[in-house]
């Protein structure tokens, strides 16, 4: 309300389970930052970052990863001496410095569009056998800041109260289901903006689909379409 990106860390409880998030990232507008290690020259997911989702909504989170092992800092009470640390704290003020730079490259924008700025530009992030990594873990993906102050394009769930993602949460059936939620998608930019549409799946199961009616649109200069996204499950078949 007051037009602030909040950005917390994960926690640092290990991803060896489910729900292990730390408020107040568990919030629906907070920025929930994951932690990545340095591997060679790739970035992979730090042990000890929390996997989500929250609790007790069972929202997606973690929403995005940003360097948070052995990261260079100050050392307090030596003067000019440092430190090498590791936890989403220090992951988390480098999602701030990117939102905050996205917030100077977009003026105007509001604080659920530049979240959902951050969050459309992640990188998807793979284990070293080439496996994506699940949404529970990286959120959407390694930060991008280079790539989230030159577009001028967001998508995010419609009526989620600053959520941005598309979060079903915990599903109880014991029949058939199928609900159609909606995407908006914004174009901030001056000239008209065509989308292709498709589903990646970092984890599948049986009986439960994704289904997009429309997979093709263009959308004006400085307007707005709302998408529609088909989810089906089948408990017979889980």
């Amino acid at each position: 309300r007051l037009g602030s990106v909040i950005v917390s860390g994960a926690g640092n409880s290990n991803n060896n389970n489910f729900y292990l998030v730390a408020a107040p990232g568990v919030e629906r507008s907070v920025i929930d930052v994951g932690s990545a290690k340095l591997d060679g020259t790739v970035y992979r997911m730090a042990a000890h970052s929390a996997r989500g989702p929250s609790s007790p909504y069972s929202l997606l989170k973690p929403e995005i990863t940003a360097p948070g092992e052995l990261i260079q800092s100050a050392r307090m009470g030596t003067g000019t001496g440092d430190a090498w640390m590791s936890g989403t704290s220090f992951a988390t003020p480098l999602v701030a410095g990117a939102a905050a730079l996205a917030l100077q490259a977009h003026p105007g924008w509001n604080a659920t569009e530049i979240k959902a700025l951050l969050l459309n530009t992640a990188k998807p992030m793979q284990h070293k056998n080439g496996i994506p990594y699940p949404e529970s873990l990286t959120g959407a993906g390694f930060l991008d800041v280079a790539q989230a102050v030159t577009t001028t394009v967001t998508a995010m769930a419609e009526g989620t109260d600053g959520l941005t993602t598309l979060s079903l949460g915990a599903l109880a059936l014991a029949r058939p289901w199928e609900e159609t939620r909606q995407i908006r998608v914004t174009n901030h930019g001056d000239a008209d903006a065509k989308f292709t549409l498709s589903v990646e799946e970092t984890v599948t199961e049986n009986g439960f689909g994704i289904e997009l009616p429309e997979k093709e649109f263009t959308i004006p200069a400085k307007s707005q379409k709302l998408v529609p996204v088909t989810f089906r499950a089948d408990p017979a078949q889980f």
